[in-house]
């Protein structure tokens, strides 16, 4: 048997039919000097009436409440959000008092009061669950007092009644209890890249709910207002008409933190006083309106409300970071570098080197056992924290002269709490459908095959002997973060030598931030060593340059009748002295030039300092 449900909720203004008048959308809320932003996700209404329906965290025993949302689009880096607020609370008297009675509601325009409030974004679990943290912020703001209450003579068709006190707003012709105010959290700084799913949670103290209730010690308890925290509410708005970008996964269901076990869909068989879902997707039975199951304000089924909420973020970028060898390092990485480990103690190297040729860049990062006991693997940590479930590009290329079975593996070190706190997680070309090959360059996509994870029994699934799909590891551990990405070697395999490049992670598809790492040899270096800076010139005589990770190096003249357009005198030989060209000066004219050493290599090439010379013959 369905039943119906009654809610301390407090509804401000004429009545839904008024409130659904009223609703629209809100434009993108920036704050001042904000990097211009993408609005994906918003449920907000603009313009924005007096009040909106709100749910009141005192009034329902709430200390947090929220929804999942399903962003528009691919997921970007989180910018900022908007909450509205509506706000009961007088700064004297109280707002359901008649005007003109003992305590009616009286406020000065502009007064406020401070709250901290918190919005966390979580990530979202197996069944609807709440997931990991992924990012937060809590900030004092100064709440507006609702205005005070107006004389309801004329305005009983704008809903002002001679009892309940309400705030007549010319603006919209209407007359409200509460007053609406956006409030916006400012996430720039943190650099957080969103799922396309989350789930988000607004909370804040009162007198007797919340992380740290304020008690009833306080000043603003005993007077006849109150204190403006335990009239204040989150705005609602109605679902799904009115969620004008992205859109919400599970119609008639909100996410709710209350102590009040009747309050929950569930009557709390799920638990009171956490953070969960509450509605449909729960239970089938709870609610009324036949098909349309979930929560409505008035018990009564469709429409639902949600929190009046928009999300804003800030369009990921793409980038490929080269890596050179002063970039391989022992420990304590910077951006960019890789923790190099041998972690057998056995033999074999890793190191940056030129080729194999056909691969995604000049270079490569090459890996090399000499026999069982060896063991090598390369790390680096500047996705540390980022979800398994918000990664969205996740591939290598790799060569190997020893295939099928020992191309290089590519790896995530990840933890996957609240179970284990550390991990290896496993992907394996030999394992995957379409074998590896010797001798050539082939890319691997992850998050399209098969992988395992250490600290896992060997004969579980996403255990060694029973590697599962990165889409299945990620639901069974929807909390993972990443600690390290990089590749591995060895552990009982033969003598071989592998090759990595173009190791590419990304978050949240084509708008996301993708970055790939490519392995390249030090760029050359060259100096001019003879002749000295001011020498004269005659005759046949023998230049000289160093030059490092060069395959060429060519000797250039500019100015005299040259000017800026290089003059190629010849190109030098290696030998013990160093790049050396036997020059005859009078295949120029005389005259004072700039002479330069050019060196070319894997890695590209390097000019360097002009050495002053006079011509004279």
């Amino acid at each position: 048997m369905v039943r119906r449900r009654s809610f301390r909720v407090l509804v401000g203004g004429v009545g839904a039919a008024l409130i659904a008048a009223t609703l629209g959308f809100l434009g993108t809320a920036i704050p001042a000097g904000a990097s211009p932003t993408t609005t994906v996700y918003d449920s907000t209404v603009s313009p924005l009436p007096g009040n909106l329906p709100g749910l009141g965290f005192e009034a329902t025993q709430t200390s947090q409440f929220g929804n999942q949302v399903t962003l528009s689009g691919a997921a970007n880096q989180l910018n900022n959000v908007v909450v509205t607020m509506s706000s009961w609370g007088c700064q004297s008297g109280a707002w359901g008092n008649g005007y003109g009675t003992a305590n009616a509601c009286v406020t000065t325009p502009g007064t406020t009061f401070s709250e901290p409030i918190t919005l966390n974004v979580y990530s979202v679990g197996a069944n609807n669950a709440v997931g990991g943290l992924l990012a937060t912020d809590t900030q004092t703001f100064n709440i507006p007092y609702r205005p005070s209450a107006s004389n309801p003579s004329g305005l009983s068709a704008q809903g002002c009644s001679a009892t309940n006190g309400e705030w007549y707003d010319s603006t919209d012709n209407s007359c409200y209890n509460g007053f609406a105010n956006n409030i916006t959290f400012d996430f720039s700084a943190q650099g957080v890249v969103l799922p396309s799913n989350v789930i988000y949670g607004v909370a804040y103290n009162t007198s007797d709910y919340g992380a740290v209730p304020y008690g009833h010690s306080t000043a603003c308890y005993v007077t006849a207002a109150g204190c403006g925290y335990d009239s204040l509410n989150v705005g609602l708005n109605a679902d799904p008409t009115n969620v004008s970008v992205g859109s919400d996964p599970n119609p008639g269901t909100v996410y709710w933190n209350t102590a009040t076990a009747a309050d929950y869909c569930d009557d709390g068989a799920g638990g009171t006083g956490t953070f969960r879902i509450d509605g449909a997707a729960n239970t089938s039975t709870c609610w009324d309106g036949g098909a349309n199951t979930g929560w409505a304000v008035s018990g009564t089924g469709s429409p639902y409300y949600v929190p009046a909420v928009q999300i804003n973020a800030t369009p990921g970028t793409s980038s490929t970071v080269v890596v050179t060898p002063p970039d391989l390092v022992s420990g304590s990485p910077t951006t960019g570098q890789f923790v190099v480990t041998n972690e057998s103690g056995g033999a074999g190297s890793v190191s940056i080197v030129s080729g194999p040729a056909g691969g995604p860049s000049a270079g490569s990062l090459q890996m090399v056992t000499t026999g069982a006991s060896d063991h090598w693997d390369a790390f680096n940590y500047d996705h540390e924290g980022v979800a398994l479930s918000s990664i969205s590009t996740l591939s290598y290329s790799a060569y190997t002269n020893n295939a099928p079975d020992y191309d290089p593996s590519f790896q995530l070190t990840a933890d996957l709490s609240p179970s284990i706190t550390f991990s290896t997680i496993n992907y394996e070309p030999y394992e995957q459908a379409t074998p590896d090959t010797a001798n050539t360059w082939q890319s691997f996509n992850v998050l399209t095959g098969l992988v395992w994870a250490t600290h896992i029994a060997d004969s579980s699934p996403g255990g060694l002997d029973d590697p599962i799909s990165w889409s299945t590891f990620v639901s069974d551990y929807p909390s993972a973060t990443v600690l390290g990405v990089g590749a591995d070697v060895g552990s009982g395999w033969p003598a071989m030598t592998g090759n990595v490049d173009a190791l590419s992670i990304g978050t949240d598809g084509a708008n996301g931030a993708t970055t790939t790492y490519d392995f390249a040899p030090s760029p050359p270096t060259t100096a001019v060593l003879v002749p000295s800076n001011g020498a004269t010139l005659s005759g046949s005589t023998t230049l000289d340059a160093s030059a490092s990770n060069a395959t060429s190096v060519e000797f250039v003249l500019f100015g005299g009748s040259y000017g800026f357009n290089g003059h190629d005198i010849g190109t030098a030989t290696l030998s013990y002295y160093g790049w050396v060209y036997s020059w005859n000066t009078t295949t120029v004219p005389n005259g004072s030039y700039t002479l330069v050493s050019e060196a070319s290599g894997p890695a590209g090439s390097a000019t360097s300092s002009g050495v002053t010379i006079t011509v004279h013959n």
